[in-house]
C-alpha cells in the first residue's frame, strides 16, 4: 500500500468517525433531559447558582422526595439527606423507610445527578448548598436535621455557612470536610488530578460515538465536575465555626474517606459525639442501614430533648484540643485498600507534576498518615516511570515531530545529530543538572529518547538522578514542613507562566546550549548573529517591504515598470521574479568547474522516478549524501533542504508533491546539487 493509500485510508476512517460523532451528538440532544421521573418524586424548579450568584432567567430541575403527613413532623425538624459523588436521592432508600415513621424526610437528587437536571452552571458544593436552601425555601421548613454522606458533607457544611440558623443538626456518615485528608492533602495537586479525571470522562461523553449509552453512567461529566469544582479550603473553618449538635459515624475500614478524617472533624467539633465502626467500608449507608437508622434516631431525640451539646456547652479541654494547629496533630497512618489507593495517588500524581508530589507525599508522612518508607518507593517509583514513558515518548516521536510545527521551529536533525554525541560524551551530567534545574526536565528527557540515546545507559542515568533527589526533595518537606505548600502553590496558579518559561528554556537549551559545546557549534551561532544584523538575511517579511519602495522609485525615475527586466539580459524577465535556476546554470555550462554538481527532477517526474533519477545521478558523478534538494523557481533559500540519506529526500518529496497530482505522487522541478 502507497503513502498516498494510506492517507486516503486514513482520511476516511477520520471522515467516517466525525459522521458517527455527528450523528451520536444529535441523538444526545434530541433525547437531552428526557428523564422520566417516578409518581413518588417530586419536582421543584429552582433558579441556576454559580458561586454565590443566582439566575432567574435560568430554571433548574430539582427532584426529591417528601414523606411529609407524619402527625409528629408538625413538631420535630424535618430530616434532610444529602448524598455524595456519583448518587441521588435513591442512595438513602432504605434508610427513609427506617426514618419515615417517626420523622418527615426530605431527600434530594442535587442538580447534576438522579433525575434532576444533568447539565447547570456550577456544580461545586457550595451550588449545591445554595438549591438545597431553595428547597427549603419552597418547603416553608425554617430548620432541619442534616444528615451527609461522603460529598455530600460539604454541601452540608456550605449550607451552615450560607444560613447557619437552618441546621438544628448535623450527622456526617463517612463525609469529607477538611481538605488535608482528602486524596494527597493538597488542593493543588488535587485540583489537577480531578482535572484530568474531568477531561477524560468528558472526552469518554463528548469524543467517542455513544448515541446516550454513556449518558447514564453514574461517574458521568456531573460527577467529575462536582468535584472539579469543589474547594474544600474552607470547610476547615466553617467546622470551627459550627455551633450545633453534630454525630460523626464513621467506619475503620472506609478506603474512600479514611477514618482520620472522621478523626479530625470529631476533634474540630468540640460539641460531637463519634461512632467508631469496627466493621463496614465506605458504604455503609448500603450496608448497615438500620443501625445507621437507630443511631440517628437516638441523636436527633436528643437533639430535640436538649440533651446534645451545642459548641458553647462543650468542655474546655475539647474547645482547647479543637484549637491546636493541624500539624500538631498525630494521625492514624493509612492502612490496607486505603494505603494502596493513596500510594497509586502519588504514583499517578507524579506523571503530572513530580515536585508538588513529592512535597504533598512529604507533608503526608511528616503527619503521620504516610509511612515514610511506602511514600519513598511510590515517589520514585512514580518519578522513574514518568522518566521512561518521557525518554521513550521522544524516542517514538522525536524524529518525526521534528518536521512539524511548533518543534520544527525549534530544533531540526542537524541538532539532534549534534546533541546525540554531546550526550554520549555527557549523558550522566545532563540528566542530574536536568533532575536540579527547573524547566528542563521535560525538554532533556524528550531529546535523549528523540536522538535514540542508549537506552539501559540512560536507564542507569535516570535511576541514580531519582536516587538522588527524591529522598533530597521528601527531606526538605520534612524540615521545612506545611511552609514548602505555598511556593509551589504559586507555581501552580501561575501554570501560563510556567510553560512559558519551560518552552523558553527549551529554545534556549537546544538553540544555544547543545551548539555552543562544539567549535562548528559556536562557528553556526556566530553565523547566526550575523544573519541577524544584516539586513539581506533578514525574513522575507521585513526585507521586501523597502525593497518593492526602491523598486517602484527606480521605476518611476526610469519611466516604465518594466525597465527592472533588462537588468540580466540572459536571465528570463531580468532574474526579477520566477527565473529558472536550471536554465541559468544551463547558461553557465562552459563554465562547470565553478558551478555545483546539479540534476533537474523534473515536475512530470514521480516520486519513485525521481528517486531513480537521485540513485544514478549519485552513481554517476561519484557522489554522496549529504545532498541539496531546492525548488528550480524559488527565493532567498526557500524551502531548501540538507538531506542526509535517501529517506529523507522521500520525505522532502512528498512534502513537495502538488495537491492536484495523482497518486503517482508528481513533484514540482526541483534541484537535487552537491553539497
Amino acid at each position: 500500500m502507497t503513502i498516498f493509500q494510506r492517507r486516503h485510508r486514513k482520511l476516511y476512517l477520520i471522515l467516517a468517525y466525525l459522521l458517527l460523532l455527528s450523528a451520536s451528538q444529535l441523538f444526545r440532544h434530541l433525547h437531552s433531559e428526557t428523564i422520566e421521573i417516578p409518581d413518588a418524586i417530586s419536582v421543584f424548579s429552582a433558579k441556576a447558582v454559580r458561586s454565590d450568584q443566582r439566575f432567574s432567567a435560568i430554571s433548574v430541575r430539582m427532584a426529591y422526595l417528601d414523606t411529609g403527613g407524619a402527625e409528629q413532623a408538625t413538631e420535630k425538624p424535618p430530616v434532610l439527606l444529602l448524598h455524595g459523588s456519583p448518587g441521588s436521592l435513591e442512595d438513602f432508600q432504605k434508610l427513609v423507610q427506617l426514618l419515615a415513621c417517626d420523622h418527615r424526610v426530605i431527600a434530594p437528587s442535587l442538580p447534576g445527578f438522579g433525575n434532576s437536571r444533568r447539565h447547570i452552571p456550577d456544580y461545586s458544593t457550595r451550588a449545591h448548598a445554595d438549591y438545597c436552601l431553595q428547597l427549603l425555601d419552597f418547603l416553608k421548613m425554617p430548620r432541619v436535621h442534616v444528615v451527609a454522606f461522603s460529598m455530600g458533607g460539604g454541601v452540608a457544611l456550605d449550607l451552615y455557612d450560607r444560613d447557619p440558623g437552618r441546621v438544628a443538626s448535623m450527622t456526617m456518615v463517612g463525609s469529607i470536610g477538611v481538605q488535608e485528608l482528602e486524596l494527597l492533602g493538597n488542593y493543588e495537586l488535587n485540583h489537577i488530578i480531578h482535572g484530568i479525571q474531568l477531561a477524560m470522562v468528558w472526552a469518554l461523553e463528548n469524543l467517542i460515538p455513544h448515541f446516550g449509552l454513556f449518558d447514564n453512567d453514574v461517574f458521568n461529566v456531573a460527577y467529575a465536575h462536582n468535584f472539579y469544582d469543589t474547594d474544600q479550603r474552607s470547610f476547615r473553618n466553617i467546622l470551627l465555626r459550627f455551633k450545633p449538635p453534630v454525630l460523626i459515624i464513621h467506619s475503620h475500614d472506609d478506603s474512600l474517606v479514611p477514618f482520620a478524617a472522621g478523626k479530625e472533624h470529631h476533634r474540630l467539633l468540640p460539641q460531637s459525639e463519634m461512632i467508631a465502626l469496627d466493621n463496614g467500608n465506605h458504604f455503609i449507608l448500603w450496608t448497615k442501614p438500620s443501625q445507621i437508622a437507630r443511631d440517628l434516631d437516638t441523636f436527633f431525640n436528643e437533639v430535640e430533648s436538649g440533651a446534645a451539646l451545642t459548641r458553647d456547652q462543650a468542655t474546655p479541654e475539647r474547645i482547647a484540643a479543637a484549637m491546636r494547629p493541624f500539624s500538631q496533630i498525630p494521625i492514624e497512618p493509612a492502612r490496607g485498600l486505603s494505603l494502596f489507593i493513596l500510594l497509586a495517588l502519588i504514583v499517578t500524581g507524579t506523571f503530572i507534576t513530580e515536585d508538588l508530589t513529592c512535597i504533598a507525599a512529604g507533608l503526608l508522612i511528616a503527619h503521620g498518615r504516610l509511612p515514610l518508607t511506602a511514600g519513598f518507593l511510590a515517589c520514585f517509583l512514580g518519578i522513574y516511570l514518568g522518566d521512561q514513558l518521557l525518554y521513550l515518548a521522544g524516542r517514538v516521536l522525536g524524529r518525526s515531530a521534528v518536521h512539524r510545527a511548533p518543534w520544527k521551529w525549534v530544533v531540526n536533525e542537524q541538532d539532534l545529530r549534534l546533541a546525540a554525541s554531546w550526550f554520549e560524551r555527557r549523558g550522566m551530567m545532563v540528566i542530574l543538572l536536568s533532575r536540579f534545574v527547573p524547566g528542563t526536565r521535560l525538554p532533556t528527557y524528550l531529546l535523549a529518547g528523540a536522538v535514540r540515546a542508549r537506552y539501559w545507559l540512560f536507564a542507569l542515568y535516570f535511576f541514580v538522578a531519582v536516587t538522588l533527589w527524591t529522598p533530597l526533595i521528601l527531606g526538605l518537606t520534612l524540615m521545612v514542613g506545611e511552609r514548602a505548600a505555598p511556593l509551589w502553590s504559586r507555581v501552580e496558579h501561575n501554570t501560563f507562566w510556567v510553560l512559558i518559561l519551560t518552552f523558553a528554556t527549551v529554545l534556549i537549551f537546544l538553540r544555544l546550549i547543545v551548539p555552543s559545546f562544539t567549535h562548528r557549534g559556536r562557528r553556526v551561532l556566530v553565523g547566526h548573529w550575523r544573519r541577524l544584523i544584516r539586513w539581506e538575511f533578514w525574513p522575507p517579511w521585513t526585507f521586501y517591504p523597502p525593497v518593492v519602495l526602491r523598486i517602484l522609485g527606480w521605476s518611476l525615475r526610469k519611466g516604465g515598470f518594466a525597465r527592472v527586466t533588462a537588468v540580466n539580459p540572459g536571465i528570463h524577465l531580468g532574474g526579477f521574479v520566477g527565473e529558472s535556476k536550471w536554465e541559468i546554470y544551463q547558461g553557465l555550462s562552459a563554465s562547470d568547474d565553478y558551478l555545483a554538481v546539479t540534476t533537474l527532477l523534473p515536475r512530470r517526474f514521480t516520486i519513485a522516478q525521481a528517486l531513480d533519477r537521485a540513485g544514478r545521478f549519485l552513481a554517476e558523478k561519484r557522489l554522496d549524501y549529504p545532498l541539496i534538494l531546492k525548488p528550480d523557481r524559488g527565493q532567498r533559500g526557500e524551502h531548501v533542504y540538507k538531506l542526509y540519506s535517501e529517506d529523507e529526500l522521500e520525505h522532502c518529496l512528498w512534502q513537495f508533491r502538488r495537491p492536484d497530482d495523482e497518486h503517482q505522487g508528481a513533484v514540482k522541478n526541483l534541484l537535487l546539487q552537491e553539497y
